[in-house]
C-alpha cells in the first residue's frame, strides 16, 4: 500500500515488449488456477454432502427417540 496521496499512472506493456515465452507462461498459470478451482469445488461439495448426510443421520436418530411426526428440528413444520 502506498502512502503518497498522488495518483500513480500505470503504463500498459507494449505487446512487442513482452518476452516470447510470456504467452505460454500465462496459459500455464491460467490452467493451474482453473485446475485448483475445480479441486476446491470438489472438496467443498464433498464436505457439504458429508455434512448433510450427518445432519440427516442425527435427524433420523432423534425421530427414532421422539417418534415419527415430532418436531426434531426447532422451527420445522409438522409432517
Amino acid at each position: 500500500m502506498h502512502n503518497n496521496t498522488e495518483a500513480e499512472a500505470t503504463v500498459p506493456a507494449q505487446l512487442g515488449a513482452l518476452p516470447s515465452w510470456y504467452g505460454d507462461l500465462l496459459s500455464q498459470v491460467k490452467e493451474t488456477v482453473a485446475g485448483a478451482r475445480v479441486r476446491v469445488q470438489r472438496a467443498v461439495n464433498t464436505e457439504l454432502v458429508q455434512m448433510y448426510w450427518q445432519a440427516g443421520k442425527l435427524n433420523l436418530a432423534r425421530q427414532e427417540q421422539e417418534g415419527w411426526g415430532t418436531r426434531s428440528w426447532p422451527g420445522s413444520p409438522r409432517t
